[in-house]
């Protein structure tokens, strides 16, 4: 059984190919984004996407400063009940289990230039 893995090429946009790097696209790829926030000054904007393919599925948090962006946390596996929203204009919060908090990516902080986003974590 081949598996597969993907790659991030931007905020919003995940490739997924074959292992071999073929080219070839996972028609069993998928992609739902759950919710999606601006700031309050309405600068950057905060996703939560889920993402899967033909092994997995992920759920990720991404801020998006305009030009650039950045993923804070993923977890693998989907319908997670996570939660996500703006604290103020430089600090999200990000409700989870604290059976998540280990798995994967998860920054206490993401930059990009001068815009530093502080992430608070939320077990529920």
């Amino acid at each position: 059984m081949k598996s597969f893995f993907c790659l991030l090429l931007s905020v919003s946009f995940l490739s997924c190919m074959d292992e071999d790097n073929s080219g070839v696209a996972d028609p069993n790829y998928s992609s739902n984004t759950l919710s999606t926030q601006k700031s309050p000054d309405g600068k950057r904007t905060l996703s939560l996407i889920e993402r899967c393919n033909s092994n997995s599925c992920g759920t990720q948090v991404v801020i998006n400063f305009g030009v650039t962006g950045s993923g804070v946390y993923a977890v693998q596996g989907k319908n997670l009940g996570l939660k996500t929203y703006w604290k103020d204009n430089n600090t999200i919060v990000i409700e989870t289990k604290k059976a998540y908090l280990d798995d994967h990516q998860k920054w206490r902080q993401v930059q990009s230039f001068g815009n530093v986003i502080k992430v608070e974590y939320v077990e529920k």
